[in-house]
């Protein structure tokens, strides 16, 4: 093979990170004729490449974290007070037993908006109710 058919940036970061002495700063024919005078071997460059991609499969890519959407969204601490056995809402259980409940900021605002016997409340509430555990 040639230095021809290698794309121009490979060939420039090549070039650089081998500190070649070639002016990559110049159009492709003329850094391929720079090439050919410092008799730089198309073999460098191949072990070059090789143990470029070596690195590059060896490290991963950092990935976003994806996160479910109710770890997205902000939280809200809503106590029952009315005197309901049980009441659900979109998956969300209030009981006489445990009426404060941790939901979406979103959820809590509308059930606190439309319906009697919630409101917000405060982790001190929850203590006091639950004792400090």
């Amino acid at each position: 093979m040639s230095f021809f058919r290698v794309p121009k940036d490979k060939l420039i970061d090549f070039l650089d990170e081998t500190d070649s002495g070639v002016d990559t700063t110049q159009n492709k024919p003329e850094i391929l004729k720079e090439v050919e005078k410092k008799e730089i071997e198309f073999s460098e460059y191949s072990k070059w490449s090789k143990k470029k991609e070596s690195s590059r499969q060896s490290k991963p890519e950092p990935q976003e974290e994806q996160q479910p959407d109710y770890v997205k969204q902000d939280k809200t601490l809503v106590r029952m007070t009315a005197k309901y056995t049980n009441f659900t809402i979109k998956g969300t259980r209030f009981t006489q037993t445990h009426p404060f409940v941790v939901m979406s900021t979103e959820d809590a605002s509308f059930l606190v908006d439309n319906r009697d016997g919630f409101e917000y409340a405060t982790k001190e509430d929850a203590k006091e109710y639950y004792g400090d555990k």
